[in-house]
């Protein structure tokens, strides 16, 4: 997968999310500009699979802040 950030947003929290799935391989994080090059270079063999979804994490956390356990 490759993530095209939009660079023109004011506190831009799709660039810091792209950041940290870029730094753990999980995306290849880049910018319209950059695009081609990205595309012309990247080795997506190198990407790591995502971790399997912890669903419970949420239900714990609120099951917690509710007083319910």
């Amino acid at each position: 997968m490759i993530v095209v950030v939009n660079e023109t947003l004011m506190n831009n929290h799709q660039a810091e999310i792209a950041d940290v799935m870029d730094k753990d391989h999980h995306v290849f994080k880049t910018n319209v500009s950059s695009l081609l090059e990205t595309l012309q270079t990247a080795d997506l063999t190198t990407l790591q699979p995502f971790p399997p979804p912890q669903t419970a994490l949420f239900a714990t956390y609120l099951d917690d802040v509710m007083g319910f356990t």
